[in-house]
């Protein structure tokens, strides 16, 4: 028997409707400070780079402080779903706040580059197992109208942090140095611990002991890494890193297919719903997420406006999907998941398609409506697909299941970046005949010249970038639909055994 609290534990006899009653309230609060934690390192770290690199040197090396944190908790990610399901979250998740806190003391004490880089991939590690817990315990430690809420509570951490993140991690380099936007997480992990170390869901009786599938965590490491390789570049070793991906991929699935227990089961990304909503929210995060990393570049190149102003125009995006999430939570209440999602498909349609009306000189506010729009569409597709994974997964699979969701959404992110930075340096190469300008303007240099022709460049290449994204953003809407008439074929059973619920025969 597990000597944990039920998967769905019921506080109180009648039924509640808030995540903070107190039967809720701990496990809330610890996964609301576990994403405010992951949010918090993605936001101050990239914030404060530039003091990194001139107190420890290594020019070469700086970009790397942020890439080794995202490939490493990428793998933790996938490596944790099996763990999840045969250990129990609670298990995974102090374990993982360990390796998290003091690969964060680690960090702080770095003395050079090269050992905030090592650390960092550590940190990657704890990092990336607690976003993995955080989704799967919403699954079960909250019943099925609990679901959309915590998911939206959590969209609200991700939009207060985008505003303080880099407020605090401002106020760290001013008042003791870089190092605080690590020393901070002590503090905060002891208190995450304290709060969901009894009162995470246990290990289930359900669970299958199964030996660790090695060969495919080998795998999935080495297509991860030259999957990110090939993106990172626009050039021969482009296409050579991305067939050696798609080779190492192929085998990887070949693998998955061989054993019996595998690090991601082909059923969770190759059947639906799972596939479909899974390209659904690739394809919707390629149209969103992209744009929005490169507007300040827009802002800065082609508005000539300043520093903060450029860094402020972020914010329009984040926190339009917060309100976008908030607004799909307070929807489930009347309308299926599915229909909120394919909303949220047409908002977000809509978005993109109107970044292709920008002119050749768009003005801030032009730019500001585009991203909000974009932001409540994702915001509103988001919440629904997370929630019918947790409904929809037995609970035995529930941490695989969120593990291979979030490998496509990773694969989504990593593609818009990648693709939109290419169009607009593809864009201004064809227009100016130059690029370097703006590559260092991407690094950070505040005093790159630009002239008329390379700021009017860059504003044709973020509107010829809209086009790609347009075409994604109604890609996933075909794939929203799909999984709106499946999910209308095979309706759920309240109650059944084996999950949250079974679809019926």
């Amino acid at each position: 028997m597990s000597n944990g609290p039920p998967s769905n534990p019921a506080p109180n006899p009648a039924p509640t409707r808030s995540v903070f009653a107190p039967g809720y309230r701990p496990v809330s609060f610890a996964l609301l400070l576990t994403i405010g934690l992951a949010a918090f390192e993605g936001l101050a770290v990239a914030a404060v780079l530039p003091e990194i690199t001139a107190d420890l040197g290594g020019v070469r090396l700086s970009p790397w402080v942020l890439t080794a944190y995202l490939l490493s908790s990428t793998i933790a990610t996938l490596a944790a779903g099996p763990i999840i399901d045969q250990r129990g979250v609670r298990v995974v998740y102090v374990g993982s706040l360990v390796v998290f806190v003091a690969a964060s003391i680690g960090c702080a004490l770095a003395p050079t580059m090269a050992w905030l880089v090592g650390l960092r991939v550590v940190q990657g590690l704890g990092g990336g197992a607690l976003v993995a817990t955080a989704l799967a315990t919403v699954g079960l430690a909250f019943p099925d109208a609990l679901r959309a809420k915590q998911y939206a509570a959590q969209s609200v951490v991700w939009g207060v942090m985008s505003v303080l993140g880099p407020a605090l991690a401002a106020f760290f380099v001013g008042n003791g140095g870089w190092q605080g936007v690590f020393w901070i997480n002590i503090p905060l992990g002891a208190l995450a611990y304290f709060l969901a170390a009894k009162r995470l869901p246990a290990k289930l009786d359900s669970a299958v002991e199964a030996p660790t599938d090695w060969l495919g965590l080998f795998l999935a490491t080495l297509f991860v890494s030259t999957f990110v390789g090939a993106l990172s570049t626009v050039s021969v070793w482009t296409a050579v890193l991305g067939g050696v991906a798609l080779a190492i991929g192929a085998g990887w699935w070949r693998h998955a297919g061989s054993i019996s227990h595998p690090l991601m089961v082909r059923a969770h990304i190759a059947r639906d719903p799972y596939r479909s909503m899974g390209l659904a929210s690739s394809l919707a995060l390629l149209a969103g997420i992209g744009p929005h990393v490169y507007l300040p570049l827009v802002v800065r190149g082609s508005l000539d406006r300043s520093v903060r102003v450029a860094a402020f125009s972020l914010l329009f995006f984040s926190l339009a999907w917060t309100v976008g999430a908030q607004a799909a939570s307070r929807a489930f209440a009347r309308f299926e998941a599915s229909r909120i999602a394919l909303a949220g498909f047409v908002v977000l349609f809509l978005g993109c398609f109107g970044g292709l009306w920008l002119g050749l000189t768009p003005t801030y506010q032009e730019l500001a409506l585009v991203g909000v729009v974009r932001g409540l569409g994702i915001g509103l597709l988001s919440v629904p697909y997370l929630t019918i994974i947790q409904n929809r997964a037995p609970q035995a699979e529930i941490g695989r299941v969120n593990s291979a969701h979030q490998f496509f959404r990773f694969g989504g992110v990593m593609l818009s970046v990648s693709l939109i930075g290419a169009v607009i340096l593809f864009v201004v190469e064809r227009e100016v005949g130059m690029v370097e300008p703006v590559r260092d303007l991407l690094a950070g240099d505040d005093d790159v010249a630009l002239g008329p022709d390379l700021r009017l460049a860059i504003a044709s290449g973020y509107r010829w970038a809209h086009g790609l994204v347009t075409v994604a953003a109604f890609a996933g809407g075909l794939f929203a639909w799909r999984v709106h008439r499946w999910l209308a074929a095979h309706p759920l059973v309240p109650g059944a055994t084996g999950g949250p619920g079974q679809p019926a025969q």
